[in-house]
């Protein structure tokens, strides 16, 4: 039997979350992951051991509390369902976990690997291990919301400030017949000192001294009423969260963070699907469960609600994975990848406003095909080379949702070469640029421009993208563009040589 993560695709999940203050309690870190047993998602008990491992693959931790290299001795009982466990790492009422150190977290590379049993003699170990991004680098974050006694000195303060704090001092002899006045007068000294400290742990100096100045001026203001009887002032903070008169609560910081999405009515898991953001929910389409088999299926998931709604059935395009897809105008144009019958060339456009389907047309489609470049040109959804049954492709169509009508653009100068996993982005107004994927020959790293008419691509050449400081060849990157510029990212030459590099990309008129 086979237990495994497939880690190119999205089916190992995990999230590190601040738990409680460091100070105040023990570190736990949150962590969820999803197992494979022969391809399909496990079921049942398993036995889970974990540990943590810097950059130089030193053990920092592991879950038997022994600081060694090597497979932890104890494990920990966790139930699987549906393929997805989570278990709290640091938890000292689970049996067999050891707590966590906050000097575990003092480098910046910090990985966690895990060792699965589900139900054999040994223990199967999940590679790669999985590296803990910034999130989990919180839990060394400190409290804003209280400042240590002492921060501020008379040292530290402008002469200026020494002034008006020497004017306040004066003013104190003055009002020496009235305890009351005193009083209130030496509270809000204290209250700026305390406000001066908590500016100047957040802001730099200077800001720290600028606002401090302003509080000093509102201060004078206040003290002029109250020589009046115009109202009383409270005394020095002893809450982050102050109500009495008075207090003014400066600012205060909160750390980045993770949170889960609902799991009702979501979805069900699925990999190689559409996702795209409609201004207020995220649409998610098709995709595939397991090894051949296809969804059609799919839903709608609001984020001020955090709440999950379905994508109707009626009229979907038939089951797919792989798919090219566009958002356009309010639509979700969807358009061939991978079905049970091999490559597609049928697709469907899912309008958001009435949350129905329509057929895209297939008289002048492209042949079926999967892993092609697809972008929006403004008008127009560009569809550009791919793979099907009888080989890799190079070919143009521009489809448009408004007629729904293909049209094939035949460009035969400077055409790049058959292959498909590469990227198409929109560059400017009026750019499309094709870069990267696969040949028969391996990698690609070269690419060309498609100039744009309202939206048509140009027939008369494309123009090769210059490869001077260009990434290293890649296929399965990701792209996009800001302005004038594509961003390449990731990707690799094959599934054993993954890239963590990329490049930018700056188009000239």
């Amino acid at each position: 039997m086979l237990f495994n993560v497939w880690r190119p695709l999205p089916l190992l999940i995990f999230s590190l979350v601040f738990i409680q203050n460091l100070i105040a309690v023990p570190l736990l870190i949150s962590f969820q992951g999803q197992v494979l047993k022969d391809g399909r998602p496990f079921e049942g008990a398993g036995s889970f051991k974990f540990s943590f491992i810097d950059s130089n693959g030193q053990v920092v931790w592991r879950n038997d509390g022994v600081v060694a290299i090597g497979e932890p001795a104890e494990s920990i009982q966790i139930n699987v369902s549906r393929g997805v466990f989570s278990v709290v790492l640091g938890d000292e009422s689970i049996a067999n976990m050891a707590a966590l150190n906050v000097n575990s977290f003092n480098q910046d590379n910090i990985s966690i690997r895990v060792w699965f049993n589900g139900g054999g003699q040994d223990f199967d170990l999940i590679s790669p291990d999985t590296r803990i991004t910034s999130v989990g680098y919180a839990l060394k974050a400190k409290s804003v919301e209280e400042i240590p006694n002492n921060i501020v000195s008379e040292a530290s303060l402008s002469s200026d400030l020494k002034v008006k704090i020497q004017s306040i001092s004066q003013l104190e002899q003055e009002t020496a017949g009235s305890k009351e006045k005193i009083s209130i007068l030496e509270g809000k000294v204290s209250l700026l000192e305390t406000a001066t400290a908590k500016i100047s742990t957040l802001e730099s100096k200077i800001a720290a001294l600028e606002l401090v100045t302003a509080k000093i001026s509102t201060l004078e203001d206040e003290i002029a009423a109250l020589e009046s009887g115009a109202s009383q002032l409270g005394g020095v903070f002893t809450s982050v969260n102050p109500v009495e008169p008075g207090h003014r609560k400066i600012h205060t910081f909160s750390a980045d963070s993770w949170s889960s999405l609902a799991i009702q009515n979501a979805p069900s898991g699925r990999f190689g699907h559409a996702s795209v953001w409609n201004g207020s929910e995220m649409i998610v389409w098709g995709g595939e469960y397991a090894a051949n088999t296809y969804l059609k299926t799919g839903g709608l998931y609001n984020l001020a609600a955090n709440s999950w709604s379905d994508v109707t059935p009626l009229d979907a395009p038939i089951a797919r994975s792989s798919h090219s897809y566009v958002w356009a105008n309010g639509e979700l144009l969807i358009w061939g990848g991978i079905s049970a019958a091999g490559p597609s060339n049928t697709g469907g456009v899912y309008k958001d406003s009435t949350k129905s389907w329509r057929s895209i047309s297939v008289n002048g489609s492209p042949s079926g095909r999967y892993g092609n470049g697809t972008v929006w040109t403004g008008s127009k959804m560009l569809v550009w080379g791919g793979r099907n049954n009888t080989g890799l492709l190079n070919d143009l169509f521009v489809y448009d949702p408004s007629t729904d009508l293909w049209q094939e653009i035949v460009i035969n100068n400077n055409k790049p070469i058959a292959r498909y996993l590469s990227s198409v982005v929109l560059v400017g107004s009026n750019k499309a640029v094709l870069w990267g994927g696969v040949s028969v020959s391996g990698a690609l790293g070269d690419g060309a421009v498609i100039t744009l008419n309202n939206g048509i691509p140009d027939s008369s050449a494309y123009v090769s993208v210059n490869m001077v400081g260009a990434p290293v060849p890649r296929r399965g990157h990701t792209a996009l563009s800001i302005d004038d510029k594509m961003i390449i990212w990731g990707g690799g030459k094959n599934q054993s040589q993954l890239y963590s590099d990329g490049a930018i990309y700056n188009s000239v008129d």
